[in-house]
């Protein structure tokens, strides 16, 4: 994700006039979630949890069909309490792709020079 930002001239410019306000930039990333329509879905369905039959029939509210050039798939929506509309869906924490990057993604703001 930072690399995205770094490169493009209105993140540069937003951090000189951050610096100019002696201010900081606090990034919220949340990668439990993507939207539905993020390219994972295709690329990489393994990162999301999956359900089944039987889970939708227990809990419809809880996962959506997703329609993919691949292959339709059922997986789990994102869950708050304090906003019940589902529009993401879950990612799978156990996955080992998140062990390998989501504290450096996470942390890589932080370590940028002032």
């Amino acid at each position: 994700m930072l690399e995205l930002l770094e490169g493009t001239p209105r993140w540069r410019g937003l951090r000189e006039r951050l610096r100019e306000r002696n201010l900081r930039l606090m990034l919220d990333l949340v990668p439990n979630h993507t939207g539905l329509d993020h390219p994972w879905v295709e690329d990489h369905p393994d990162y999301y949890i999956h359900g089944t039959e039987l889970d939708l029939a227990r809990a419809p509210r809880n996962y959506t069909w997703i329609r993919r050039k691949q292959g339709d798939l059922l997986l789990a929506y994102g869950r708050d309490p304090y906003f019940p509309i589902n529009e993401d869906i879950d990612a799978d924490q156990k996955h080992p792709y998140w062990e390998n990057h989501e504290i450096p993604v996470s942390m890589a703001p932080a370590q940028q020079k002032k």
